[in-house]
């Protein structure tokens, strides 16, 4: 019963310097937009020093697992690539008939991408009669070997 009392005594002393330390955290915390519970005089000496301790703690990092997505494995310049391969031997297509039925939306994206690479390039001359139309590509370019393409950076 005696250490018992001492304990509580040595913990009781203690109790202003941990509402100080709590103070200062909570000010820096504050500060950097945390927030720390407050020690109040109707709680005991375990319950402040275990606020105090759950304050100072270290917080765990979060851990998002991507294990469940698919790497993304096209660019812009393999698109590019392909459409150069392609589009000398049909000379004029449409952009819904360059990507099939049923293409994924990232890959209509990434050949759309392609397609207006090609354009800059001056290789392609793009044609839509009206707004929403169908797009028309036409090819303009002579059989071309090799096209340097900057990777896109997004």
């Amino acid at each position: 019963e005696v250490r018992r009392h001492e304990r509580a005594t040595a913990i009781m002393s203690a109790l202003p310097q941990l509402r100080a330390k709590n103070s200062e955290i909570e000010a820096a915390r504050e500060a950097d937009g945390w927030r720390v519970e407050e020690v109040t005089p109707t709680e005991g000496p375990r319950e402040a020093l275990g606020k105090f301790l759950d304050a100072v703690a270290a917080k765990p990092v979060p851990h998002v697992d991507l294990e469940h997505v698919a790497p993304i494995r096209l660019s812009v310049r393999d698109a590019v690539d392909e459409l150069v391969a392609q589009l000398p031997g049909v000379r004029e297509t449409t952009f819904r008939s360059l990507n099939g039925d049923g293409a994924e939306p990232l890959v209509v994206i990434v050949r759309f991408l392609a397609v207006l690479e090609l354009y800059k390039e001056g290789l392609v001359d793009l044609d839509q009669g009206e707004n929403f139309g169908e797009l028309r590509v036409r090819w303009l370019g002579e059989d071309v070997e090799t096209l340097t393409i900057e990777e896109y950076q997004g």
